[in-house]
């Protein structure tokens, strides 16, 4: 008896609730709501505050054509500058080899547009920086190396693009797992395979709430079966359960004060007035619970599902009258969400119509046991489990979309750095080394020894006779630019001095490469330069 009695204070204190009966409950609903009413989260790189992922990798691959169109060869040029039908992909297409420089149409497209951009005015900075038209010679030595590197980004860019077609496609069976978890699965049929992820859905619940129209709310929401359309079944159907009660008098269980209201509930309940109150249901929801106060998450949809039920069985009050019985505490109270009454040996019960807070065996509650008897459950939780995995799934594949565009972004600074690298492949002589070598031709016009000698000439006395001929060394004529020494006129005569000695006389200034004797300074000078561009592209592929 003392037992009891104890019982029944402890019940007492922790059950009993101030007006708004089921104010939490309505709080953990109107969070699931925000959460289900979101776009699928659609992630976004790090440093893409006003572009997303897909507009950064058009923006490198862009690059990365242009970078590859100043290598292009001059028959290929010629066919990206014509004017014209010339110009048409129907001509191009059509002629033997220019057709065999292009893939297909769009990649015509995109270079005769990049094309066009190179060389614009907004890339003349650039030109400028590169030394862009570059000599043919240079065009040739790095055309095999940036056309490879062009059709790695290709192939980035179609991995890239396969990742972002399977987000849409999660994003989109996301959308749908969350609208029928809130509306029930009848409600998103309207969804195709097609359908934008980021498209407002707004479904017609005068025809499509999940309630069947001739039932009144009580035996949709007391205890729902597998074979109910209500409770269990949609989010929005539970909301309407644990707000009203089976009454012509408005009664608000959700709220202190607002306009919830019943409705009429006590009789059979339209479909156009249960749209009605979902309204009123979201307008105090969006009071309490603003949109956009949690991020959509698997782990937020789950957390809020978990809270949702947290309180199982907890919501109770006890009626005036004898000492509590085993019989009004059953284990599988915890089942039951919202307000309820117990009494004595009385059981506990969702009957709403005759509810007050002293009237054993009623409530404005909603009993889920005979759903959580059923393999599939609770059918808005399933849909909530079902959503948060495709949430998990999308970012999984986002996450490879940043490793795709991080590995373009590494085949375009590639790119770059062997155009502006290009330099140190070239032997180049400094221009102050340029001179004039002075030919017989040129001292031949000098008829005295006087102005022979001005112009650096040397006057030549024969049997009386003079003649204005060059001073030894000189009458052969270097190319202009090249110096004495330098370009390859320089490096043939230092390959001369090497030329054609033994292996064993292959020394002072000269090194056995191979099978010949070559002057030492010029294969130094060359590997030098291989090493520099060699070393700074390997960096960058790591």
């Amino acid at each position: 008896m003392l037992l009891k009695m104890a019982l029944a204070i402890v019940f007492a204190a922790s059950g009993v609730r101030a007006a708004g009966e089921n104010a939490k409950e309505f709080r953990d609903i109107c969070v699931l709501y925000q959460l289900l009413s979101s776009k699928p989260v659609k992630h976004k790189s790090a440093n893409a505050e006003t572009s997303s992922p897909q507009q950064q990798m058009r923006a490198v691959q862009s690059n990365i054509i242009l970078l590859n169109l100043t290598t292009i060869p001059d028959d290929v040029e010629a066919i990206l500058s014509a004017t014209g039908k010339d110009s048409e992909w129907e001509q191009v297409s059509q002629k033997t080899p220019q057709k065999t420089y292009f893939k297909d149409q769009k990649q015509f497209d995109d270079m005769k547009s990049n094309y066009k951009t190179l060389i614009g005015e907004t890339k003349k900075q650039f030109r400028e920086d590169n030394g862009i038209p570059l000599p043919s010679a240079a065009r040739q030595n790095l055309r095999s190396a940036m056309t490879q590197l062009a059709n790695k980004a290709q192939t980035v860019e179609t991995a890239f693009e396969a990742a972002n077609q399977q987000e849409t496609k999660l994003r989109r069976q996301a959308k749908k797992h969350m609208l029928a978890a809130l509306y029930g699965e009848a409600a998103t049929q309207a969804i195709s395979e097609t359908e934008d992820p980021d498209a407002d859905f707004k479904p017609d619940l005068s025809k499509s709430f999940p309630w069947t129209g001739d039932n009144t709310r009580d035996t949709e929401c007391k205890k729902p079966t597998t074979a109910s359309t209500g409770a269990g079944r949609a989010l929005a159907a539970d909301a309407i359960c644990l707000c009203t009660k089976s009454a012509r008098t408005t009664h608000d269980a959700c709220l202190t004060t607002g306009d919830i209201g019943s409705d009429n509930m006590n009789g059979a309940t339209s479909k156009t007035t249960l749209a009605t109150l979902w309204g009123k249901i979201t307008q105090q929801c969006d009071k309490i619970v603003p949109p956009g106060t949690s991020d959509l998450s698997a782990a937020a949809l789950t957390t809020a599902a978990a809270a949702y039920f947290s309180a199982g069985g907890g919501n109770w009050v006890r009626a005036m009258g004898g000492n509590l019985e085993a019989t009004a505490t059953p284990e599988t109270r915890q089942n039951i969400i919202g307000r309820y009454v117990i009494k004595e040996s009385q059981p506990p019960k969702c009957t709403s119509a005759t509810y007050t807070d002293s009237t054993q065996s009623t409530g404005i509650c909603i009993d889920y046991t005979e759903l959580l008897k059923d393999s599939k459950g609770i059918t808005w939780v399933t849909e909530i489990s079902k959503a948060a995995a495709t949430l998990e799934k999308i970012a999984t594949t986002s996450a490879e979309q940043m490793a795709l565009l991080y590995k373009a972004e590494t085949v375009e600074s590639q790119m770059e750095a062997l155009l502006s690298l290009r330099s140190l492949t070239q032997t180049k002589a400094p221009a102050t080394l340029t001179q004039t070598t002075l030919t017989a031709a040129d001292c031949n016009n000098h008829k005295t020894n006087k102005t022979c000698s001005e112009n650096k000439c040397k006057w030549e006395e024969k049997d009386g006779k003079g003649e204005c001929k060059p001073k030894d060394g000189d009458g052969q004529t270097n190319p202009a630019g090249t110096g004495t020494e330098g370009g390859a006129a320089g490096e043939q005569k230092k390959e001369e001095k090497c030329k054609g000695k033994s292996q064993t006389d292959c020394k002072d200034g000269c090194k056995w490469e191979g099978t010949e004797c070559k002057d030492s300074s010029i294969l130094a000078t060359k590997k030098f330069a291989l090493s520099v561009v060699s070393a700074a592209f390997v960096a960058l592929l790591f």
